[in-house]
């Protein structure tokens, strides 16, 4: 809240949380959780009250509302909060504490009775953005690092000897192949520290399987099918998500220059062909030796 100029406070238990609401001195209510010890600040809501004056510093409680003066206006806001449309995304929505009464409603945070669809507080589904590298030969290891949302409850991967990740919770199907999770490499392609507020970078590493059938050159689904323990609090990750573009391709060498050598190594070798930059690692043999890629 760096620049915020709080005109007023008012400070209220409710449920077993403690919450203030902040008044500023642009007319705006920043509804906050208070805590014994953290390194920033909740912010459950940030509204305006429709007027570019300072929240005077009187504030009033009026049954389960709270009446705050800007000017000569007097505005009535539940004690819970404006709403919960604010809340983008599920994630953010089913962590925001219980007194707030929000829900995920199809694609939105609402209240029960501002749903027509199936409202849920207990549980998430994976959202899949979007994936990389986008092809991979069709014998290898290739790793396949997948981006999105709402890929575990918890706020990041913990030790890995505590990881909710296992092949029982999240599954990755590339095409007909199954693509195993690797907690481990998950973990190392998150952000550190990881800020806050992230609910748009969660990352997962799978390694595909190298045998199986598979069509070759036909765009086919990556699919990321996770199923988390019920009691996980708040809330736990439930459903798949699915992304369009991944392509097997087969490798082809066209020609090599030059086509010989001296025995004693050394010389540069430049190879051309098809799919050649397919997957997510090369090696290069020749007579069985290492042959280290120059970039």
């Amino acid at each position: 809240m760096n620049g915020v100029l709080l005109t007023s406070i008012f400070v209220t238990a409710i449920d077993e949380v403690t919450v203030a609401h902040l008044g500023t001195s642009e007319g705006r209510i920043l509804q906050v959780v208070l805590q014994r010890s953290s390194s920033y600040t909740i912010t459950l809501a940030n509204f305006s009250l429709g007027e570019r004056l300072p929240v005077l510093r009187e504030v009033s409680r009026l049954g389960d509302s709270l009446l705050f003066v800007t000017g000569n206006k007097v505005s009535q806001v539940s004690i819970k909060g404006p709403g919960c449309r604010h809340f983008l995304t599920c994630f953010r929505c089913l962590r925001v504490e219980r007194f707030m009464q929000c829900g995920w409603c199809g694609n939105s945070c609402t209240r029960r009775e501002e749903c027509d669809a199936s409202w849920n507080q207990e549980s998430c589904s994976p959202v899949l953005t979007d994936f990389h590298p986008r092809n991979a030969t069709l014998h290898g290891n290739t790793r396949v690092t997948l981006c999105g949302m709402s890929f575990q409850s918890r706020p990041r991967f913990p030790a890995i000897i505590d990881s909710p990740v296992t092949s029982g919770t999240h599954r990755v199907t590339v095409g007909w192949r199954n693509c195993t999770v690797l907690p481990e490499e998950s973990l190392d392609k998150w952000p550190n520290p990881v800020p806050h507020w992230k609910e748009f970078v969660d990352v997962l590493v799978c390694g595909l399987e190298p045998k199986g059938e598979q069509e070759v050159l036909v765009p086919t689904n990556v699919v990321l099918t996770i199923t988390e323990e019920i009691r996980n609090p708040p809330f736990y990750i439930n459903g798949s998500s699915s992304c369009l573009g991944f392509v097997f391709v087969v490798p082809t060498v066209t020609s090599i220059h030059p086509p010989y050598g001296p025995q004693a190594g050394g010389t540069k070798v430049s190879i051309q062909g098809e799919n050649l930059l397919a997957g997510s690692s090369r090696k290069v043999l020749i007579n069985s030796l290492a042959c280290p890629l120059i970039r």
